[in-house]
Order: C-alpha cells, then sequence, then structure tokens
C-alpha cells in the first residue's frame, strides 16, 4: 500500500515539473524581454535651433523595431525616417553590446514654433507594444528678422506739432525688452502690448529752443539672442516758421530814400514777402524789389514821424513778422541844435557885423550841387560855341565859280588864288565870280601831259563849248 502511494507520488510531481518549468521558463523570460532602460526627457529649445531626444532601450529581440512617435505619428522605424518628416528630422542608432543595449537620438534640425504644441515618444514594437512617457519642447521663440520696427512720423512736421514715435516687436514668449534712446540717452516711453505685437511710445511737441538733429534709435532685448537689435529714425525734418529780421535805420530823412531789407534765412525758403504800414503810406510813397524783399521808401513828411513798418514773411510752415518804428527827420543841416539847459546860450552876433562869413557854411549840399551843375553847363555851351565857329568858319573855305562850290585841298604847297583864267571867261560871268586855283605841283612826279575837259552848262547860256587849254606844269 505505501509502495503505491509513494508511485502516485512520483507520477505526480513528473506530471507537474514540466509545467512548473514551462512557467517558471515563462517568468524568467518575461523578467530579461524588451524594455525602456532610459526614457526621453522634455526639452528646451530656442526657435531656429537644434535639439535632439535620446531613448534607451534593451533586450529588443532580432526583428523587433523601435520607434519615434509625434502625438500619435510615426516618424522614426528603427532607422528609416517617414517621409513627411525628412525634412526636418535625423535618427541615430548606437548599440552597446556588452551591456545589449541600444540608445535612439531622434534630432531636429531646426526647431519651429509649432514644436512646442506637439509630444514626443519612443516605443518598442514588440508582441506587445512598449511606450515611452510623452514629453514636451518648450520653444523659447525669437522676433523677426524685421523687428523691432521703427515707425516714421508723418515727413512733414511743423513747429508746434505733437511727434509721436512708435516702435514695434513681435509678441512672442520670453517677451523682448524694447527701450527708446535719443543721441545715445535713454528717453521716457510708454509701453501697450496685445496679442500679436508690442510696442513702445515716445511722444514729445516740436519747440524752436529743441534741435533734433540727432537720431531716434529703438534697442530690443531677448534673453534667446545675444546680441542686440536697433533701429533708427532721424534726424527730424522740421519745418520752422520764418524768424524775420528788418535791416535799415530807423530814422529816417524827409525828402530822401531810405531802404529796408527782410531777412528771413529759415528752412524752408520763404515763399512770400508782405509790407505793411501803421498809419499807412501812400502809393508814391513807397515801392518793392526782388520779389518784395527790398523796401524803398522815400518822399516822406513829418506827419510820417512814428509810422510803424511790419515785414510778414510766409513759407510752408506758416506766417513770421517783424516790426520797426521809424523816427522822420529833417535835414540834419537845416536842424536848430537843443541847447543843454546847463550850458551858457551862446551871445548873438553884433548887428554891425556882417554874416556873409558864414555864407558858404550854410549852404546845402543840394545848393552845391546845383551852383556846379550851373557853371558846368554854360561852359558846355561855350564850348559847343567855339567849335561850331571853327568848323564852319575856320576850318574850311569854299570857293564859288560857274555855279559850283569847290572846297579848297587840305594839302597843297603855295596856293595861288585869282590867277588869270587860261580860257577865255564867259561874257556873261562878272569878274568877281571869276575864280580859279592854281596847285604847285613837284617837279619829280610822273605826271605826264594831258588834256582836260570839262563841260560847261548850258544853264549858264554858254553859246558855244569852249576847251580848256592843257595846262603847263608849274615849277
Amino acid at each position: 500500500m505505501k509502495a503505491k502511494n509513494g508511485l502516485y507520488i512520483v507520477q505526480l510531481i513528473s506530471a507537474i515539473y514540466p509545467l512548473a518549468f514551462f512557467i517558471l521558463t515563462n517568468k524568467i523570460s518575461n523578467c530579461l524581454g524588451s524594455s525602456i532602460v532610459t526614457p526621453p526627457s522634455s526639452k528646451t529649445a530656442t526657435e531656429g535651433f537644434p535639439v535632439e531626444l535620446s531613448c534607451v532601450v534593451t533586450g529588443v529581440p532580432l526583428g523587433v523595431n523601435v520607434s519615434w512617435m509625434q502625438n500619435n505619428q510615426e516618424i522614426t522605424n528603427q532607422n528609416t525616417i517617414s517621409e513627411a518628416f525628412k525634412d526636418r528630422f535625423e535618427i541615430d542608432i548606437k548599440h552597446q553590446q556588452d551591456r545589449g543595449a541600444a540608445t535612439y537620438t531622434l534630432s531636429i534640425k531646426k526647431v519651429i514654433r509649432d514644436d512646442n504644441s506637439f509630444s514626443y515618444s519612443c516605443q518598442i514594437n514588440d508582441h506587445k507594444t512598449i511606450k515611452s512617457k510623452p514629453v514636451k519642447i518648450e520653444v523659447r521663440q525669437v522676433p523677426g528678422k524685421e523687428y523691432p520696427r521703427c515707425i516714421q512720423p508723418v515727413d512733414t512736421i511743423k513747429e508746434g506739432d505733437t511727434v509721436e514715435l512708435e516702435c514695434q516687436s513681435e509678441y512672442v514668449k520670453p517677451l523682448p525688452d524694447l527701450e527708446w534712446l535719443y543721441n545715445g540717452k535713454r528717453i521716457s516711453w510708454d509701453k501697450s502690448n496685445n496679442s500679436d505685437s508690442i510696442s513702445i511710445k515716445h511722444s514729445f511737441t516740436v519747440t524752436k529752443d529743441q534741435v533734433y538733429n540727432n537720431t531716434f534709435c529703438c534697442v530690443l532685448k531677448t534673453v534667446v539672442i545675444g546680441s542686440e537689435r536697433t533701429c533708427m529714425i532721424g534726424p527730424l525734418r522740421i519745418l520752422y516758421k520764418p524768424e524775420v529780421e528788418i535791416i535799415g535805420e530807423d530814422v529816417v530823412e524827409v525828402n530822401k530814400e531810405h531802404v529796408f531789407i527782410c531777412n528771413s534765412p529759415t528752412y524752408p525758403s520763404p515763399m512770400q514777402y508782405v509790407w505793411e504800414f501803421e498809419p499807412p503810406l501812400m502809393p508814391y510813397q513807397y515801392r518793392t524789389e526782388s520779389q518784395a524783399m527790398v523796401l524803398r521808401v522815400s518822399r516822406l513828411t513829418g506827419r510820417n514821424d512814428g509810422t510803424t513798418i511790419t515785414c510778414r514773411v510766409q513759407n510752408t510752415a506758416g506766417w513770421g513778422s517783424k516790426n520797426k518804428q521809424i523816427k522822420v527827420i529833417g535835414d540834419p543841416n537845416t536842424l536848430t541844435p537843443t541847447i543843454p539847459s546847463n550850458r551858457p546860450i551862446p551871445e548873438k552876433p553884433k548887428s554891425g557885423k556882417s554874416s556873409s562869413d558864414n555864407t558858404y557854411s550854410d549852404m546845402t549840399t543840394a545848393m552845391i550841387l546845383s551852383i556846379a551843375g550851373c557853371s558846368l553847363l554854360v561852359l558846355s555851351l561855350l564850348a559847343a560855341t567855339l567849335l561850331c565857329y571853327f568848323y564852319m568858319c575856320v576850318r574850311k573855305r569854299y570857293l564859288h565859280g560857274s555855279g559850283y562850290k569847290i572846297a579848297q585841298p587840305d594839302v597843297y604847297s603855295e596856293p595861288r588864288d585869282n590867277l588869270p583864267a587860261p580860257v577865255h571867261t564867259m561874257e556873261r560871268v562878272p569878274p568877281w565870280m571869276q575864280r580859279t586855283v592854281g596847285i604847285q605841283v613837284r617837279a619829280d612826279l610822273p605826271l605826264e601831259m594831258g588834256e582836260i575837259y570839262t563841260e560847261i552848262p548850258k544853264s549858264i547860256e554858254q553859246k558855244k563849248e569852249e576847251y580848256i587849254k592843257p595846262a603847263s606844269r608849274s615849277v
């Protein structure tokens, strides 16, 4: 009986042992199977720069693939990258033979802002999928290359206008810092943010005492990029109203011309000059020149004393004006000097003394010029009379014969007048009209004998033609 029981026990153990061995082997296999030793971790990356995610696995049998996933979409399968991710991702696999492990490294070539919204995980595609915990990439955003953006004010800025300078940046995380500088020094500004951008504004009123020849600079600073970015405005083009100056003496003599110049060296250049008078002057008492920039006044009288002259100048920025009050005085040479009360009054000249000693001292410049002009006129008339007499009566004489005027030659030797005529004298010609001229000719001249003929007009009632016989040479 005991032997039989012992046999049952041996048979039972023989039946249980294979089952126990199978269970033990299965448990051991499960303990030594595929696993993710080091899961990936979250990273912080800068937009536009690369980043890497690593996953270490072990016990992966042959034929079992390891994949990287973006949300639920497969990026890689072993060392193969999906077609949709080839441009942005790379995979690198390194095996550790001594430890039976492998490192799968996923590289993002250039991080974009959308990577901030994705989750990434590593998984083993065995008969049972083993997947790591999803991780995130915190993307530090960089403002676009066009920022900071300085917004220029209007081109035409006039004196008295309020100018607002604005500097903008893209709204990113982390937020950048903006500041305004003028001539290298910080100035005040107001800051405002919205969902798309951030901006700072600097406002001021244009005045004459402030010069805007330097530039306004906006500086953008952020922890993401190491260097600063800047944009500039200026120098500003300010249009000022004309600054007017009247050049000319304010003391004016009666009946004399005086010149006033309206000077306005401002920017932009003057467009119009206008002269005004209070009380008004008569039209014949003034005239303008050089596009009304020059004023000439004349024929003023004592009634014009205290007149206010105003020059108004206009340019594209507005009007500017300047006043000058003039004092009208008489001729300084005829004014009676004012004697101070503390000085003794000079004695009057005695009645017996002639006042002719002061004749020349009392003469005015106009009187002296009048006398000199009259003297020159008399001398000119006298000279003209002598010149006419010399020309008409002395310089040339005219001989009359046979109804002709014969001028006496300018150059001759030993002229002989009233010589007896070598030809027959006309019967009806009186003796006093019978005049001839003889000219002594030099003997060495090559003059040949010849006959000279002349006609005696029939108007003198000549009955027959006479020929003048050849004249002999006189030595």
